[in-house]
């Protein structure tokens, strides 16, 4: 009996890491491979609205999660630009941002409600469930 215990608490034990490795994996990281620290901004649509957020302050070298949760769109969007540097990755794509920490609902009239406007990158993750991307020099 206390064999047959043990296995069903290792089996739950197991299915319980398997689902926190999984659970962990989902999201969208940003890993910074270029020369200088960089600060990035994400968007993504979320129960309809678009919503930019940031900043993240990631080392060279680092990677950090700039969204914990589980992708369930198909395009995610990104701003990079480096610290020390001149240096930026952007796109067409146009989110609402400002200096600090922010996050943001609503991706149009940035300007006239107080925030600039930034071109972002766009990222097709197609159905996976996280993603990320490498910055580069």
């Amino acid at each position: 009996m206390i064999g047959s215990v043990r296995a069903v608490a290792g089996a739950a034990l197991a299915a319980a890491i398997m689902a926190m490795a999984t659970s962990a994996q989902a999201g969208f990281d940003v890993c910074n491979s270029s020369s200088d620290d960089v600060t990035v901004a994400f968007g993504y649509r979320e129960n309809g609205e678009w919503t930019s957020t940031g900043w993240w302050n990631i080392a060279s070298g680092e990677c950090m999660t700039v969204y914990d949760k589980t992708l369930k769109e198909q395009y995610y969007y990104y701003y990079a630009e480096k610290v020390n540097s001149d240096g930026y990755w952007e796109g067409d794509y146009v989110f609402c941002a400002i200096d600090e920490a922010f996050t943001i609902v609503g991706d149009q009239n940035c300007k006239s409600r107080g925030y600039d406007a930034y071109g972002f990158r766009e990222v097709d993750v197609g159905e996976r469930i996280d993603d990320s991307v490498e910055l580069t020099d």
